[in-house]
């Protein structure tokens, strides 16, 4: 496991939703390249504030995807594995 010290200014990205409540992709890498290009030092993807317990696994797997992707290694990326289901919650942190 890679060990980083998280330090300065750390965003918790919501998850933006369309109106018919599907996850708004989009608009969540909006929010990504705004925080890059603001020299935000470290993202929260998938916490407490990213509505975690509205969305799927496969939600979940497609937003870490593609926030990694995006970030491509500028700045670390805290990933929350957390929710309702302690069982689930585990598996999530072990993948």
């Amino acid at each position: 496991m890679i060990q980083t010290r998280l330090k300065g200014m750390g965003v918790a990205l919501i998850t933006p939703f369309k109106e018919d409540e599907s996850v708004d992709y989009d608009a969540l890498m909006r929010l990504v390249d705004y925080q890059l290009q603001n020299n935000t030092d470290f993202l929260c993807v998938l916490g407490t504030t990213a509505e975690t317990p509205t969305l799927t696994e496969d939600e979940k797997k497609k937003i870490k995807k593609m926030v990694i992707e995006r970030v491509n290694g500028k700045i670390p990326i805290l990933l929350g594995v957390g929710g309702n289901n302690d069982d689930v919650s585990h598996q999530s942190g072990s993948r």
